[in-house]
């Protein structure tokens, strides 16, 4: 990502539109294959297309999106636009996906616009940087995953609050500062994950030199508080909504994974190869680890080297400090059924426009002679068609589910997402048997996974295996009590055994979890007239 200018270099303002249309063609060039793209069976069917909230518009469906989660995070921005979506479409795929585009290009306009404001008129950096952003092949399975909404929607919002707030420090007009506080608003609705971003906002101010003397800086602070205030609003009720997530995965779990995960998402960032949806860490977490040790040592390397630069590159030190608070709550939520991650693709979304404005302004203040800048600029220029190239392949795997998870598996053989994914697109297909067989190899890799348990006990129904059929509910409830979908399915395999007391149980036990489920409420009334 090298991206020069020098103090000379002026370009017409024309420049900023001609460049804008590039960008757009650009994405639209990686992106227009995925309006053929359906839904996969992972999180859309939760989110999207089994989600009675998001399939109507009206006060009844607006408030219960703002009053649920999803199920674990707070996000009534992002139903809210699955509901328009489904209103324009009528549940057509290509709908979200077309806004998951949009959002994606709004997104990148804003990253020029940012790099424009902290750099006025270098158009040329500010239009290489939004174009690596563009064309990022990490960035693919943000755009084309429609359970990526949040992910997207947040960051329009967010960028749209930090130029407002660049704004407003720069002509005190009180307009901006209210308009960047109700765009952090609507991004934390988005997703709660911004939350701490607002702290960078006085660090590119100061880059800017938009502060010198101590009055400036105290008004500064004293305007953060309206964003500081609600950050701890929505903190906590992210908190609530995770209180399982946290006690099935305490800290001390996930926390010698932390350095090693910020090492492997620059990684990733900065050399995107090798890419897939998700990446587990397979092995025992260890504060012993070899691999942990060096990658905490590593990043305290790092992160002093890059603090003791910092009054000669105080901008590229806050892009960094950008890079990790946005990173920074998805490392806290490494852990999922009992599988650790490192990170996945869309939590890299955001924190990589820290590291491109990081890179970009950083190496063109370093590198000013003109024989580098032009070779550099060739090399730009090169980076930006592998990564175009890259991305439409990237985004190519989503086509067909079952591609993407054998992609997956052959990165990580070891890892039970993929099998048991493909079990689902099977039985979607009504191809049982495959379907038995993804989910039978998906257990043997990760037992604990109890919905993987539930869905194989169905595949068992329709072969008549009873006896199967209900011990592997009782598998998924051991693992997770409150699943009532396995609790349903197993009080209707006692009827059809026609153990009348069992089935009873059970369905009672799903009014209790869930009072008035339709289904449970039907049920108990088939049983009651049973002699």
């Amino acid at each position: 990502m090298f991206h020069f200018y020098s103090q000379r270099e002026k370009y017409p303002k024309k420049f900023l539109l001609i460049g804008s249309v590039v960008l757009l063609v650009l994405i639209a060039s990686v992106y227009a294959q995925t309006l053929t793209y359906g839904f996969i069976n992972l999180d859309d069917p939760s989110l999207v297309t089994e989600n009675t909230t998001i399939q109507a518009i009206s006060l009844h469906t607006v408030g219960r999106a703002f009053t649920t989660y999803d199920p674990e995070l707070y996000v009534p921005f992002t139903l809210l636009s699955y509901q328009l979506d489904w209103f324009m479409g009528n549940g057509a795929a290509w709908v979200f996906h077309l806004t998951n585009i949009l959002l994606h290009m709004g997104s990148t306009l804003l990253v020029m616009g940012l790099i424009l404001q902290l750099r006025p008129r270098k158009y040329l950096p500010a239009f290489l940087g939004a174009a690596v952003f563009a064309v990022h092949p990490a960035h693919a399975d943000t755009v084309v995953w429609v359970s990526s909404r949040k992910d997207l929607l947040s960051t329009v919002f967010l960028l749209g609050s930090l130029l407002m707030y660049l704004k407003y420090q720069k002509n005190m007009r009180q307009q901006w500062l209210g308009t960047s506080i109700i765009l952090f608003a609507f991004a934390l609705l988005s997703k709660v994950t911004v939350l701490l971003l607002p702290l960078t906002f006085p660090f590119f101010m100061y880059a800017q030199g938009q502060a010198t003397d101590r009055s400036q800086i105290k008004k500064t602070y004293v305007h953060l508080w309206p964003f500081l205030v609600y950050s701890f609003i929505f903190a906590a009720i992210a908190l609530h909504g995770k209180t399982q997530l946290l006690h099935n995965n305490p800290v001390t779990e996930t926390l010698p994974i932390v350095p090693y995960g910020i090492l492997f998402s620059l990684g990733k960032i900065l050399v995107p190869v090798h890419l897939t949806l998700a990446y587990p860490y397979l092995v025992p977490v260890a504060w012993t680890s070899p691999l942990l040790i060096a990658s905490l040592v590593l990043c305290l390397i790092i992160f002093g080297s890059i603090f003791f630069i910092k009054k000669k590159y105080l901008l590229p030190l806050s892009a960094f400090v950008f890079f990790l608070l946005a990173l920074s709550p998805s490392l806290s939520n490494l852990s999922t059924n009992g599988i650790h991650f490192i990170t996945t693709n869309r939590y890299l979304y955001l924190p990589s426009i820290g590291l491109i404005i990081f890179c970009s302004i950083w190496l063109s203040d370093i590198l000013n002679t003109k024989m580098i800048r032009k070779y550099a600029l060739y090399a730009d220029v090169f980076l930006l068609i592998i990564f175009t190239y890259m991305s439409v392949r990237q985004a190519g795997l989503w086509r067909d589910p079952l591609i993407l998870f054998t992609h997956m598996e052959q990165l990580y053989p070891r890892f039970y997402l993929p099998s048991y994914v493909r079990g689902t697109e099977w039985a979607d297909k009504n191809e049982w048997r495959a379907a038995v067989r993804e989910y039978e190899h998906s257990l043997a890799l990760h037992p604990r996974n109890a919905d993987g348990w539930s869905n194989l006990g169905a595949a068992y129904a329709h072969f008549g295996r009873t006896a199967d059929e209900t011990e592997t509910y009782r598998k998924a409830l051991a693992i997770d009590p409150h699943m009532l979908a396995a609790r349903l399915n197993l009080g209707m395999a006692f009827m059809d055994q026609k153990k009348f007391p069992e089935a009873k149980n059970q369905l009672e036990e799903v009014l209790r979890q869930n009072p008035g489920n339709a289904m449970a409420e039907e049920l108990l009334k088939q049983l009651a007239s049973k002699p």
